[in-house]
């Protein structure tokens, strides 16, 4: 019996100051091990619930593709260290659902595919699509107001303004002749 007590106590004394309050009433190894178990399994569901919760209402935002994606792959990894690790059909809802609107198109090509794409195939795709939609934005022409509003220049450096009228001319002059030097800016 001495013996027993001797190694309760050492069990104890490895225990932190917060886990100790919650267990000295026990009395046997059993009992012990039933109150660590109890609590810490219900600490793992309070954790699962939250990182759930974390999961469920992350977004993209403005986080590049990578950055949000390693955002969610860490949510999932806290899940499977807590003994909970989420299938990867879950895993790749989770990031579909807080891509945000420019990714809607895709979101519905990936949901509605006849077979299942892995996480890895997911992310590859998403990496393209963030390239792609880079690429696009750079090369993408929008006309300022002045431009479309202003009209342009003819050869000769008279301007034209829409439905047909001239104005005052482009450019500036060389000069005293009034002529539009060819070297000069024009300005929309």
């Amino acid at each position: 019996m001495k013996t027993y007590q001797l190694v309760l106590s050492v069990l104890f004394s490895s225990l932190s100051n917060l886990v100790i309050g919650h267990v000295l009433s026990s009395t046997t190894f059993k009992e012990l091990w039933l109150n660590l178990f109890s609590m810490f399994t219900s600490h793992s569901q309070a954790k699962e619930f939250q990182v759930k919760f974390q999961l469920t209402n992350l977004s993209r935002g403005d986080q590049s593709i990578t950055d949000y994606y390693g955002k969610v792959l860490s949510l999932a990894d806290t899940l499977s260290s807590i003994g909970n690790p989420l299938p990867d059909k879950e895993f790749i809802s989770y990031v579909l659902n807080g891509l945000g609107p420019a990714y809607e198109p895709l979101v519905t090509s990936i949901t509605t595919q006849f077979e299942p794409i892995s996480s890895h195939e997911l992310y590859q795709i998403l990496l393209i699509h963030e390239s792609r939609m880079q690429h696009t934005s750079k090369n993408t022409f929008e006309p300022s107001i002045n431009y479309s509003a202003r009209g342009g220049c003819d050869q000769r450096g008279r301007s034209f303004l829409r439905g047909g009228r001239q104005g005052k001319g482009c450019g500036r002059s060389s000069g005293r002749s009034g002529r539009y030097s060819p070297g000069s800016s024009v300005t929309f």
